[in-house]
């Protein structure tokens, strides 16, 4: 037995090249030996100082906090770190594959132990640093950076891909196939490029799936190739699973079940072989099977549109019960964070501004995540015209936006540079383009609706038809109001609009030097945004004429614009609203696309005054400071500190007046005006106007203030409740 290694014993390494040959004299030791020489102990201990320096230097950090300045150091303490833990990861499998393959010694076991402690201290070091405000920031703008570098490389390990890998290295150690299955476009096969590459730094075999793949293909085929004497030799080209088991590598079966039953037989053979095991090739003689031989196969079988032309067989669902993993579609707040690393240039600057960074861009990614979960489920929240009475929802039948598109739509503004519009403008019109050249009416006109639901493109969702006409309705749309800006990468790294590092991230920004962005709070939607338009529509039309008394010429020209907008309040340019005066188009009017699916009729009024509150702007001493308080600067300060996903409109202004007295009592506070800022409506002076409830005691009063008006002291602002 090897006596325990000393740390003073340890060797120092020149090189990686060094090190990776110590390693292999202790697995060839281990495979020959079942233990470790004392000498090859000493030099495994080197590896395992190295972990614990690294983990020290993360923990030194601390020592550093005393000025602001410092905070730049932890960059290369941080890519150090990483550096580290991913040849540690590497390594561990390493022992861990021999391990498996030549009985687990003790001195395996207690290697493997050492190594997993260092890779828990290592991530409980960066978890510390994420707990603190100053040292968050710096993490979150390196994990966007990288992740840029990823892109670039074309894969980015966000937290869902890393606990795939993670999986699926346990899979491999333990010596069993993995079975990736999934949706289109979820990135499957690049995910499992990715492992093999971490753990073998090499890329693996591949074999693309389709109906005319035959066994040869696999497995190679005898041929004939002339000699240096001009005679012909017979010779075996051997195939990627072939190679793979001779090269000790792991072969990735790509789109596994478009391959004939008959042909997949021969992988059959080789599910449950072992290392030194050997197969059997026609016409070829017998291949054995190296160290590091894996299969990876993967098929569209998570979404009832893509079809299995050839389903599984029953031993073939019994091989992958154990290790098959689930891959899905990114989920919106990964989206987001890739999509905001792909606007960053390499100088750290993005371009966009604060307010479309947190609000635009996540309404893009809600959009798209939404069409993902269609498309997956097959079930969407609009009703299909004409088949409403028996019940048919509407689904996507053959398009989804996968996260490489997705991501491409965004990073396409990052390369037009000072040429492209506003982020919004752009998004508007690649959007539309994309929708204009689909040739599935059906997929055209959902996808559309759900866009302009989430105010992407500026559709009126009622106006779109599932016939091929939709494309002139989309190609005439207006664009969304938005204005160009560009913020600095520390900037970027403190937005956070899915709440999922705000307590570490806006605790101390201001002590950073940090404009802070109050960005929107998610709401899920719950009702029909078509039926919520059409009840606002007819809300309005009587608010016009039995409230507002319109003349019959009034009413009529309000009637021929009484359609929404739907747009979010954080995008819109008061100031321009303020200016635009225009009779001709009175009744319009705007809906915030991430309220206006809140169900408020299924609601009861307890329920609603539990879901919403009722704010004095007076008593803020932030607000008190402006110096201007006419409604189109308030608006920009409302959007501002609570972004718009808690700003309601007229939709629910319509339920309080159907509730009448039943309605709240926090909205019916006497004396007090309660605006909607989710919505804005053009009077019949072509005034825009935010609309407000006054209860005066026996009933309710609907108004709306000019966006040139002042905020008074009895004005009252309602949210929607994080």
């Amino acid at each position: 037995m090897p006596s325990e290694p000393h740390p003073n014993t340890a060797p120092e390494f020149k090189s990686v090249r060094e090190e990776h040959r110590a390693l292999r004299k202790v697995q060839k030791s281990m495979a020959e030996h079942g233990a470790v020489p004392e000498d090859l102990a000493a030099e495994l201990e080197s590896l395992k100082q190295r972990a614990r320096d690294l983990v020290a230097q993360a923990g030194g950090f601390w020592e550093l906090r005393k000025q602001r300045r410092e905070t730049e150091s932890l960059r290369p303490i941080v890519r150090s770190v990483s550096s580290g833990r991913a040849e540690l990861r590497r390594r561990a499998f390493q022992i861990a594959r021999a391990s498996a393959q030549h009985g687990m010694t003790a001195w395996a076991e207690r290697a493997l132990a050492a190594l997993d402690t260092d890779l828990r201290a290592m991530d409980e070091q960066i978890e510390k640093l994420r707990q603190d405000p100053e040292s968050a920031v710096q993490l979150r703008m390196i994990e966007l950076s990288g992740w840029r570098d990823q892109l670039q490389e074309g894969y980015a390990a966000t937290q869902s891909r890393q606990e795939h890998l993670d999986r699926m290295q346990e899979l491999i150690q333990a010596g069993k196939p993995i079975f990736l299955k999934g949706p289109t476009g979820t990135g499957k096969t690049e995910l499992a490029r990715r492992l093999v590459h971490e753990l073998y730094g090499k890329d693996p075999e591949i074999v693309r799936g389709n109906p005319n793949v035959q066994e040869w293909t696999m497995i190679g085929q005898v041929g004939l190739r002339a000699t240096e004497q001009g005679a012909t030799e017979t010779v075996f080209d051997p195939g990627p699973v072939i190679r793979a088991m001779t090269r000790g590598i792991p072969v990735v079966i790509d789109e596994f079940n478009q391959i004939d039953p008959q042909v997949r037989f021969v992988l059959k053979e080789l599910y449950n072989r072992r290392p030194g095991d050997c197969v059997q090739v026609p016409n070829n003689g017998t291949h054995c099977i190296e160290d590091g031989f894996a299969i990876i196969v993967t098929a569209n079988l998570g979404s009832r549109y893509e079809k299995a032309r050839f389903p599984l067989d029953d031993a073939e669902e019994r091989v992958f019960l154990d290790c098959t993993v689930d891959v899905g579609y990114l989920p919106p707040h990964e989206l987001y964070d890739l999509c905001l690393a792909s606007l960053i240039a390499v100088r750290g600057q993005a371009p966009v501004s604060a307010a479309e960074a947190a609000d635009v861009l996540k309404r893009y990614c809600d959009a798209v995540s939404e069409i993902d979960r269609i498309y997956t489920d097959g079930t969407s929240a609009f009703d299909l015209e004409g088949k409403a009475s028996r019940g048919v929802k509407q689904a996507l039948e053959k398009t989804v936006i996968d996260p490489g598109l997705a991501l491409r739509l965004v990073r396409d503004y990052a390369v037009a540079g000072s040429r492209a519009a506003s982020l919004a403008e752009h998004l508007a019109r690649r959007v539309t383009d994309l929708l204009v050249n689909l040739n599935n009416d059906n997929d055209r006109n959902l996808m559309a609706k759900v866009f302009s639901q989430f105010g992407i493109i500026t559709v009126p969702i009622g106006d779109l038809a599932a016939t091929a006409a939709t494309r002139t309705v989309l190609s005439s749309a207006p664009l969304p109001a938005s204005e160009r800006g560009s913020i600095p990468l520390r900037d970027a790294a403190l937005l956070d609009p899915y709440r999922r590092r705000a307590a570490s991230l806006e605790a101390d920004a201001e002590s950073l030097g940090v404009s802070r962005v109050k960005p929107p709070d998610t709401i899920i939607p719950g009702g029909s945004p078509e039926r919520a338009s059409a009840a606002v529509t007819a809300f309005l039309r009587d608010t016009f004429q039995n409230a507002w008394s319109y003349t019959p010429k009034q009413l009529a020209i309000a009637e021929q614009n009484l359609k929404p907008e739907f747009v979010a309040p954080s995008v819109v340019d008061y100031a321009a609203r303020k200016a635009d005066v225009n009779a001709a188009q009175s009744g319009q009017y705007t809906l915030n696309p991430e309220t206006v699916g809140i169900d408020w009729d299924s609601l009861t009024p307890e329920q609603i005054a539990e879901r919403t509150e009722i704010v004095d702007l007076n008593a803020d001493p932030v607000f008190a400071k402006l110096a201007d308080k006419s409604l189109a600067s308030v608006a920009d300060f409302v959007t501002r500190t609570y972004g718009s996903a808690r700003l309601p409109g007229l939709e629910l202004e319509r339920r309080l007046y159907a509730l009448g007295n039943q309605a709240p009592a926090a909205f019916k506070e006497v004396g007090a005006y309660v605006f909607f800022f989710g919505s804005l409506i053009r009077n019949a002076n072509g005034y825009w106007n935010v609309p407000y409830a006054y209860w005066g005691g026996a009933g309710w009063f609907r108004g709306g203030y000019w966006l040139e008006n002042g905020w008074n002291a009895d004005c009252r602002l309602v949210l929607v409740k994080r």
